[in-house]
């Protein structure tokens, strides 16, 4: 290929922009021990399933291993943000790696699964200080 004959994504990475996909997602729900979606924060890791019917979308699970033949698996994954849409609609954006997100909409009366919580290190030091360990 000539230099002067580039693709479109080899003149983005040169200029120094990323190329991001964004994949559909359900998470996980527990209705009794879930939290709703206003009291998730950035970094939390839930359980999601990629729903995305797109080709890439549909690669990229199975290389995640959240695809093992016809049957989709959860995969765990951290909030990267969320934000009020609407009154009781959140929309949340997660990180499966580099350039691979995940997105989802999401009613706020809604219990998702939350795995790890991201714990900000001044309670850390708070609940240390005070004898409890969560």
């Amino acid at each position: 290929m000539k230099k002067e004959e580039k693709t479109a994504k080899e003149e983005k990475q040169e200029a120094g922009e990323k190329i991001t996909i964004t994949l559909r997602i359900e998470p996980v729900l527990d209705s009794q021990y879930g939290i709703f979606p206003k009291e998730l924060r950035k970094g939390d890791q839930i359980l999601v399933k990629i729903e995305d019917s797109r080709d890439i979308a549909q690669y990229l699970s199975a290389l995640l291993g959240g695809k093992r033949g016809h049957q989709s698996f959860p995969l765990p994954t951290p909030i990267e943000e969320i934000r009020m849409e609407e009154e009781q609609r959140y929309v949340l954006t997660t990180r499966f790696g580099p350039g691979v997100l995940g997105e989802t909409v999401l009613s706020g009366n809604l219990k998702v699964r939350l795995l790890k919580r991201k714990r900000k290190i001044l309670n850390l030091i708070t609940d240390l200080l005070r004898g409890e360990r969560r």
